[in-house]
């Protein structure tokens, strides 16, 4: 969230241009296998294969002779993988080598990061099944969403949490929530990017949080102050962010019984149709008529809703074929009203099921945590379905 992504399209066009090989000449054939290499090994770190990526980072570091700036860029490569992994005494290992003493003193919060202890994952050696509670939002009567809640246990007081891939690298706590359950801060306070406006931010960890007879050490958490998280839309007083996710590992739901359960032995075969970009969104290609689009997977999301690069890509068409209308959206940052245009009803096809989605809202305005996406493909799409298994270690979503 406070994060400054750096994207990997220009990591590879940095090292091409600084990658010199040890002979006099230019070797075309060597800079071609490390180019090689180098895709190989960004289509692992989409595919959450931090540890292949970074084996292939490290070969092309020891087998080809670099300049300063390339040796810098192979760094940074490593530190992204670091960071999106969960590992962030590497990630600023790395920062290290490849960044000036000045440079380095502005990452000040990810050196405290760097000095915690690393978050683990405690499970007995069996299937853990658990309830879950669908709680429904309104404002003034209007239906706005709902949310996923599962029972946890945190600072010895159980309490329901949402779960919520959306929030990227750590979960969220309300201020109030973290003084509540002990959930102690960390290092210096910072800005975190919002669905609605940045906001302060400071960064706490939990020394304990239990889901059924699972035991997660050392949780970190984005704590935010209560005001820019209780708004008409959405109550949010603690998340259950992408670090639970990548720990657990697979997750499957039973919408008929409302059931969650984290499996001990996690399947192996499944293909990922799940990625990972810099800003730790998780991202899945959505058909929808004859165009496949990127969209970011949110169980945080209430509805699936196209973005303002839909709305720019099909400007013309929708302008012309639909009715304008305002909506309010809201979430970490407070709540605002946009223009919208809306589709009556919208088949959606991801992750290997199909779904019409009724009144589906097209944003007008440009967000700064949409970036490239098309569309949010969130918990309504999920609800849908009788099943789902989602296991953001390996990345993969399916449906049935």
């Amino acid at each position: 969230m406070f994060y400054n992504c750096l994207k990997y399209s220009v990591f590879v066009c940095l090292f091409l241009l600084t990658c010199n090989v040890a002979s006099a000449q230019v070797d075309n054939d060597r800079l071609s296998a490390a180019d090689s290499l180098c895709m190989v090994a960004l289509d692992h770190t989409y595919h959450g294969r931090f540890n292949e990526s970074n084996a292939i980072f490290d070969n092309i570091l020891s087998s080809c002779k670099l300049s300063k700036e390339g040796k810098a860029t192979m760094y940074g490569l490593l530190a992204q993988n670091e960071w999106l992994s969960g590992d962030y005494p590497g990630y600023y290992k790395y920062q290290k080598k490849r960044l000036k003493r000045e440079e380095l003193k502005k990452l000040e919060m990810q050196k405290d990061l760097s000095m915690q202890p690393v978050e683990t994952l405690i499970r007995p050696d069996e299937d853990i099944r658990i309830g879950y509670k669908i709680d429904s939002l309104y404002y003034e009567g209007e239906f706005k969403g709902c949310e996923m809640r599962i029972p946890t246990t945190i600072g010895g007081k159980e309490e329901l949490m949402i779960l919520d891939n959306g929030c990227a690298f750590f979960s969220l706590a309300s201020e109030s929530f973290a003084v509540e359950h002990g959930i102690k801060p960390i290092g210096v306070k910072g800005k975190a990017v919002g669905n609605v406006d940045k906001v302060s931010m400071w960064i706490g960890v939990a020394d304990s949080l239990s889901i059924g007879s699972m035991v997660f050490r050392n949780i970190l958490f984005t704590v935010i102050p209560d005001e820019y998280l209780q708004n008409p839309v959405s109550k949010i007083d603690a998340a259950l962010g992408a670090n639970i996710f990548r720990l657990a590992g697979e997750i499957r739901f039973d919408n008929e019984n409302r059931t969650i359960t984290f499996p001990y032995k996690q399947t192996d075969a499944t293909e990922s149709n799940v990625t990972i970009n810099a800003s730790g969104m998780h991202l899945t290609d959505v058909a929808i008529g004859n165009d496949v689009l990127r969209f970011q997977l949110d169980l945080g999301a209430s509805s699936t809703q196209l973005t303002y690069n839909y709305f720019q890509r099909y400007h013309d068409a929708i302008v012309s074929e639909y009715s304008s209308d305002t909506a309010m959206y809201g979430g970490v940052g407070g709540v605002a009203t946009e223009q919208v245009y809306r589709i009556d009803h919208l088949v959606v096809k991801a992750c290997g099921g199909q779904f019409t989605k009724e009144s589906i809202k097209i944003s007008t305005e440009k967000k700064a945590n949409e970036s490239e996406v098309y569309g949010i493909l969130g918990l309504d799409y999920l609800l849908s379905f009788t099943h789902a298994t989602l296991n953001l270690q390996k990345m993969y979503l399916e449906v049935e």
